[in-house]
Order: C-alpha cells, then structure tokens, then sequence
C-alpha cells in the first residue's frame, strides 16, 4: 500500500524521509477563497487586455480552471502571446478584492475555450473601505462610454461607496463590458441640503424659482464590481478628491448617526 501523502505543509514537515521515494510537493498553505462558478477578472499583462471570466474548476495547489466567453479573445485565443504573458487573476469574494499572479499552462479550444491557470503561490486580499460604511440611498449619476447612467449610492464612507445601476437584458450586458477593475470613474452624487443655481428645482412657497440640488462630482477609481440579473453593482475607492468635496463627504456621514456600520 502506497504511503499516504501529508494533507497540510506540518504533516510535511514531520513525515519522516524515505531515501526510495520523491520528494513530495510543498502544498501553498492556503486554499484559494473563491466558490465555483465565481466571475473572475483575468488580465494578459503583456497585451494591455482584460476580459470576464468564470471559475469552473481547480486542483488544489495545482492549477484553476477558467471557461472564455465565446466572444472574448476572437483571433488570439490560440496565439502565443497569450500562452507567454503574465496574468493577473482578481475577483470579488465576500467584499473582499482578491488578487494573484499567475501563468497560462494550457489552452483549450473544444467543446469550450478553457484556459487552464498556474495555482497561485500567495494570494493579495484588498478591503475596498477599510473605513466604516454607512447605508444611505444617494441618487446618483456617471458616464459609461457615451452615455450618462443614473444609479444609486446605497453606503458610503470617507473613502469609498458602494454604487447600483438598475438595468437588465442587453443593456446591462454592455453597460458592464464597459465597467474595468482600477479605472477611473467619476460619481455625481446628490447630497441633501446641497443646492445649485439652476432655476429649474420647483417653485417655492411664495412663487419663486428653486434651485436643482447640486450633484456633487467625486473621481474615484472601481475596485469590485458584480452583475446580477437586474443591477450592477460597482464599489468604488475615492481616488483624487479636493478637500472641499471630502468635507462636504464627511458633513453628510456626520449626519447619519442611525446608519448602519458594516
């Protein structure tokens, strides 16, 4: 009967040695933290690409498995400058950002594309908002390609939000193809008691103009993002923003006492 292969790297360390056999595999001392059928960003250094994926196996310690949309890497699939550059794999997991560096080791063209993934020797974990979240509904708005999309800020805090867009169908689809972990996106959010100078908010008491509440313009940078079958949803790190605008971030915050800490 076959020795039995030590389950972790302290089983490793104290199995006594046999001159007849191989070495055994240092086994990494983590399991991956990721479910199955998860979505996964994978991105080819050397192209400047990046492309959604899906989780649809793994071997411990070995390798992942990942399955290609069928309408992703067109013409490259098979080229050698995928099977060389170096991949950076993230993916959102219980609101926490995971990320790792891998290599190709083999890709599959039938009965689906499948690229099969180094096992990562260490994995980075990211916290979008390291600060305390609060839940709050903000109305929203942000440019996707060419057009403007309203969404919904649902928590926030000084150094981040949480935003959703409601959309479904095809739409949501390429609205989502548009959405990049690390790029820059900025969030017009509408904060209360803030007002602008249009003269199209309403009419007041005594008959005059009211002004439209002021959104109030913040840059920031996408961390996570998912899809479900109605929404997106996008947690963003505020990236670049003037001390006027964290002021009036934290004045808002301030005036939440109920909310909700994550």
């Amino acid at each position: 009967m076959p020795d039995k292969k030590p389950e972790n790297q302290n089983a490793l360390q104290t199995a006594a040695p046999q001159a007849a056999a191989e070495p055994l595999p240092v086994v990494p001392p983590f399991r991956l933290p990721i479910p199955v059928g998860a979505e996964i960003l994978i991105e080819f250094v050397n192209l400047n690409l990046r492309i959604k994926s899906a989780l649809v196996g793994l071997d411990h310690g070995q390798f992942i498995l990942a399955k290609i949309f069928q309408n992703d890497l067109i013409g490259t699939f098979r080229s050698e400058a995928i099977k060389v550059s170096p991949v950076i794999v993230r993916y959102l997991y219980k609101g926490t950002v995971y990320g790792f560096n891998t290599e190709t080791l083999n890709v599959v063209t039938a009965p689906e594309k499948l690229l099969f993934f180094a096992y990562p020797k260490k994995i980075d974990e990211t916290h979008p908002l390291a600060s305390d979240r609060h839940e709050c509904r903000l109305p929203a708005v942000t440019m996707l390609g060419n057009d403007i999309v309203e969404m919904t800020v649902v928590d926030i805090s000084k150094e981040g939000c949480l935003c959703v867009i409601k959309t479904a169908g095809a739409k949501g689809d390429a609205l989502y193809k548009l959405i990049q972990v690390n790029k820059p996106l900025e969030v017009k959010m509408q904060l209360p008691g803030e007002r602008g100078n249009s003269p199209e908010g309403g009419k007041t008491p005594n008959g005059g103009n009211a002004p439209l509440p002021e959104k109030l313009g913040v840059m920031g940078r996408v961390r996570n993002m998912s899809k479900g079958n109605d929404r997106i949803i996008i947690g963003v790190m505020f990236d670049g923003a003037g001390a006027d605008v964290k002021a009036k971030i934290s004045a808002f915050i301030a005036l939440l006492p109920n909310a909700v800490k994550k």
